[in-house]
């Protein structure tokens, strides 16, 4: 089979692959909604259990974050909309922009 014979939906013919292997790899898999959901949930968790601590109140911000982010990505996917991709590629900023404050806000707090 020469490659200009190829069709680029069936690559199977090329490399076929086990896909009784795929199915029991994709079972084990958790939702990506419900690893979302878990993401939001223990990052609002965190900040309500972590008050008065505000450096440690970060890291659960950035789960959240984190949830929030793979929700632009999956929906701009599925939306077939670049919108989605921008937003989280602006996530990272605002996460990088954050942590030299928390930073300051940690020396300032705990200064001598």
């Amino acid at each position: 089979m020469r490659p200009d014979d190829c069709d680029i939906m069936n690559l199977t013919a090329l490399a076929p692959i086990p896909t009784q292997r795929i199915l029991a790899w994709q079972s084990l898999r958790p939702p990506p909604d419900l690893v979302k959901f878990v993401l939001n949930t223990a990052g609002i968790r965190g900040i309500l259990l972590n008050r008065r601590n505000i450096p440690i109140m970060s890291m659960p911000m950035e789960s959240m974050l984190l949830a929030v982010n793979s929700n632009f990505l999956v929906f701009s996917v599925s939306s077939d909309d670049m919108m989605g991709q921008s937003f989280a590629s602006l996530v990272p900023t605002v996460a990088a922009a954050e942590s030299p404050i928390g930073l300051a806000i940690f020396v300032m707090t705990f200064r001598v």
